[in-house]
């Protein structure tokens, strides 16, 4: 999908963005005229439910371009310039790669003329509205397609029969351009599934019961596959049946927008304005009803609270109110009323005090005659509310218990050590490393120690592999920008770097100091434009002298055929 979206932003755009979303599935989503920086858009992102995102940031409210993916969709290069974003994609249903570029091009026509006939761009054509723009005034509307879709003769015969529809849109003055590759090619069916959601829903109960109650002839196990059949397809009709009422308002605005859109009747600007604020505030209420359905619905006992609050030791450092446990034991009949239902509000409103949440840490020495952090033991000082929270959750979560159901028979207990927590590769890894210490007598230090994950690896799987192993770093995987480079980085240090705490004046700039004299330069060497020049006379070399030890070494591991089609492998030693 294309869209000047004329502000990310706008209220009404996000809704209207998953709207089209969940109903086409899209692979892609190009904006321009975003009007935010790169932190609003990775935001956009992750209620659009992609994986990723390239963004060009808007300056000062104006211009800004945004490309999002899903992993779906194999991305091999991407680039940009001021006015486009380019991707190469890897298209595994063509067998091809192909490049798109989302273009931000001038709204000045001779100019676009001339920019698509030197590129050699032909337009593929649309379906819907013959415009994609209108400027919404009442007197004197100017419609016009300044939105299209182009394609090169190359890409033309990859895919012979795209189709690029017009879709008008209520947040912009842009219509939404939905370009489908494969037109002909039927979509896939999307999968059922049972929607915890419909719970909440009068009726549901009902609804099953009366599916499951038809009489079905066959064996046991016939008629219960079937009987599952039938209250699969009667739960789609009774979802198709029901629409909540913020549904039905957002459908209804929709059309009275697009019926005074069409209108000459005076007064329809102001009232175009307030139907799309109605249809705000309905998009509004939808999520709100949505979003207070899928609160959890924690039961808390009074019991329980008091359990947690005597559990803890009353000589327990206090927090940064003062108070210890020992003032929450000894004061309880007093107290108690309040802090119950205190603790009642956390878990039905979901919201927490700052005051509350604040943590002080504090350093103990471990060694009388403490000279280095290592020597210090950090602990965390909570506020005794605060704790109650943690104990009463982590009761929850950690008396958990399991069974196993063998030929239909449940066996044995199993109540786990560790509760819910995961990072058990990492324990095992850490137990490993301790065998090897008491074995070798040689003890690894964890704070020079470093662990590097792949980067498909989720930020919440890192964080919980990672956090039983204290001391050691991540690390990304970067790529290593050699030697040239690094000392190019000590030059630029020591001709403009700090002295004395003082930044060094820049009498000129890098670029002027590697030019030759005759140029007016200094004539310093560019390192890394000469060790690339070192390289190419190492592949000359090569070409030149196929017989070397070294040439026959490198061709029979990464260029069976010729050097110049040589490819970088996953097992690539560099040197």
């Amino acid at each position: 999908m294309v869209w000047n979206c004329q502000g990310a932003e706008s209220p009404v755009t996000i809704p209207h963005l998953k709207e089209v979303n969940n109903l086409l599935s899209l692979n892609m989503i190009f904006l321009s005229e975003t009007k935010n920086k790169a932190k609003y858009i990775e935001k956009v992102k992750r209620i659009l439910n992609f994986d990723n995102c390239y963004v060009i940031e808007a300056m000062n409210k104006s211009g800004g371009m945004s490309l999002m993916w899903n992993e779906e969709t194999k991305v091999k290069d991407i680039k940009h310039s001021a006015f486009t974003i380019e991707v190469l994609i890897e298209d595994e249903e063509v067998k091809q790669d192909w490049w798109l570029i989302g273009f931000y091009a001038s709204c000045d026509k001779q100019m676009r003329k001339g920019q698509w006939e030197e590129n050699q761009l032909v337009d593929i054509g649309f379906k819907g509205n013959p415009w994609t723009w209108c400027n919404q005034w009442q007197d004197g509307e100017i419609r016009q397609r300044l939105d299209s879709e182009l394609s090169s003769g190359g890409w033309s015969n990859i895919f012979e029969h795209p189709k690029c529809t017009h879709l008008e849109s209520l947040a912009s003055d842009h219509s939404m351009l939905i370009l489908d590759t494969i037109s002909g090619k039927r979509k896939k069916r999307k999968k059922f599934f049972f929607d915890k959601r419909w719970i909440q829903r009068e009726g549901i109960g009902e609804v099953i019961k009366k599916a499951w109650e038809e009489d079905i002839r066959g064996s046991r196990m016939f008629r219960v596959v079937h009987k599952i059949k039938r209250c699969r397809v009667t739960l789609l009709k009774w979802r198709n049946g029901f629409i909540e009422n913020s549904r039905k308002r957002i459908s209804n605005l929709k059309q009275q927008l697009m019926e005074e859109k069409s209108s000459d009747i005076e007064g329809r600007k102001g009232r175009v304005a307030a139907l799309k604020n109605q249809l705000v505030g309905a998009y509004r209420e939808e999520e709100q009803y949505w979003s207070q359905k899928a609160r959890i619905n924690w039961p808390v006992e009074e019991n329980e609270i008091k359990v947690a609050v005597f559990a803890m030791n009353p000589n327990k450092a206090p927090g940064l109110d003062g108070m210890t446990p020992f003032f929450f034991q000894k004061f309880w009949p007093t107290i108690k009323e309040e802090v119950v239902k205190a603790v009642k509000a956390f878990f039905q409103s979901g919201h927490l005090l700052k005051s509350l949440n604040h943590t002080i840490i504090s350093l103990i020495p471990k060694v009388e005659i403490p000279t280095n952090l290592k020597q210090y033991r950090p602990i965390s000082l909570c506020n005794v509310l605060y704790k109650v929270w943690v104990d009463w959750i982590m009761e929850r979560i950690s008396s958990v218990s399991y069974s196993f159901n063998i030929n239909g028979e449940t066996k044995e207990y199993v109540i786990p050590s560790r509760g819910i927590r995961q990072g058990v590769e990492a324990r095992e890894l850490k137990e490993i490393l301790n065998h090897y210490e008491r074995g070798s007598r040689q003890v690894i230090n964890l704070d020079k120690s470093s662990i590097c994950f792949s980067k498909n690896t989720k930020e919440r799987d890192t964080e919980e592999t990672w956090e039983p192993l204290p001391g050691v770093r991540t690390v990304n995987q970067g790529k290593y920008l050699g030697l040239p480079m690094e000392i190019s980085g000590t030059m630029v240090k020591y001709w403009w770097g700090e002295s004395e705490g003082r930044s060094k004046i820049r009498w000129c700039s890098w670029d002027k100091m590697i030019k030759a004299k005759l140029e007016r330069g200094l004539e310093f060497r560019n390192l890394v434009y000469f060790n690339k020049a070192l390289l190419g006379k190492q592949i000359w070399r090569m070409i030149r002298y196929p017989n070397l030890l070294v040439s026959r070494i490198l061709k029979a591991n990464y260029y069976p055929d010729s050097i110049l089609n040589c490819e970088i492998s996953k097992n690539s030693s560099w040197f």
